[in-house]
């Protein structure tokens, strides 16, 4: 796993931890932009949102042409 992908891993596990709802800002933001520019620049087109939030990743990630 690299740096990056940790990076995100870790800020959503403590976000979880916390409880923290709503509409996501600053590093969260940052980290997740990264990840999507991550997986455009390595050609994927699609992408499983696990979470069990109200799903504002998910559709982050869909605005970005992931499916």
């Amino acid at each position: 796993m690299d740096a990056d992908i940790a990076d995100l891993s870790s800020y959503y596990e403590a976000e979880a931890a916390a409880g923290v709802r709503g509409e996501p800002t600053g590093r969260r933001v940052e980290l997740r932009d990264a990840f999507v520019q991550r997986l455009l620049g390595d050609g994927c087109a699609s992408v499983v949102d696990l979470g069990a939030g109200p799903a504002t990743d998910g559709a982050a990630f869909a605005d970005r042409g992931l499916h």
